[in-house]
C-alpha cells in the first residue's frame, strides 16, 4: 500500500509507479469523481475521440437494439414519475 501526504497547498504527490502505470505524465488533466465514500482520479485522454476509437469492437450492438434499450430507459422513467 502506497502513502502520501497533502501539503499545506492542498498539493498531492502521486508515487511514481502509479503516474507509470496510468499514463499520468505532468499537465495530464484529471476527473476527481466523489464516489460518496472515496475520491477517484480518472484521467482525461488529450482526444477523448481518437482514444475511445475501437472500445465497442466485437461487440453486437445494432442501432435497433439501442433503439429498443432507450424505449425501455424511457417507460422505466415514467413508471418512477408516475409513484
Amino acid at each position: 500500500m502506497e502513502r502520501a501526504v497533502i501539503s499545506t497547498k492542498g498539493q498531492l504527490v502521486i508515487p511514481k509507479k502509479f503516474r507509470q502505470k496510468y499514463g499520468l505524465f505532468p499537465q495530464t488533466i484529471v476527473e476527481i469523481v466523489d464516489t460518496g465514500q472515496n475520491l477517484v482520479l480518472v484521467p482525461i485522454p488529450e482526444d477523448p475521440i481518437k482514444d475511445s476509437r475501437g472500445m465497442l469492437r466485437g461487440t453486437k450492438i445494432s442501432t435497433q437494439s439501442l433503439l429498443r434499450m432507450k424505449k425501455e430507459e424511457r417507460q422505466k422513467e415514467k413508471r418512477l414519475i408516475k409513484k
